[in-house]
């Protein structure tokens, strides 16, 4: 079993905002209540900074979670959002799955394709997975 991680929007937004910033001259640090939201604020800044302010947060999650197990994503109401997938965990999730797959189907997989008018692309078939159920191919 993988190791379980998580991360509550709600205690994010509530540890950020008992942040500390000092102030030139302050002997310690003064606690600054914020005017906005944080999630206010992220929606405020550029795509690029939020790149960088998810990136933080992500290694910080991963910091404390560890990065062998899938880590899942909740929303403020503690409902699933999702799961981050981190490199290690993917691996041990391939090599897990591969392990226990019977010989015939590893050997039929490792096989070259001999009809590429068979096949579709990987972009095709993540298309395929992401239309809603009915709707035709685009």
């Amino acid at each position: 079993m993988l190791a379980m991680g998580r991360i509550e929007v709600n205690e994010l937004e509530t540890a950020m905002s008992q942040t500390t910033t000092p102030q030139v001259g302050d002997a310690a640090p003064a606690a600054k209540p914020l005017a906005i939201s944080l999630a206010e604020y992220v929606r405020g800044l550029s795509p690029e900074d939020k790149q960088v302010v998810f990136l933080a947060l992500l290694r910080e999650a991963l910091e404390f979670n560890g990065d062998s197990g899938l880590l899942p994503i909740e929303d403020e109401a503690g409902k699933p959002f999702g799961y981050y997938v981190p490199p290690k965990a993917a691996q041990t999730l391939s090599d897990q799955t591969w392990n226990e797959m019977p010989a015939s189907v590893r050997d039929a997989m490792n096989r070259p394709v001999k009809n590429l008018d068979n096949c579709i692309s990987a972009d095709q078939m993540l298309d395929l997975l992401s239309r809603e159920p009915g709707s035709p191919p685009r």
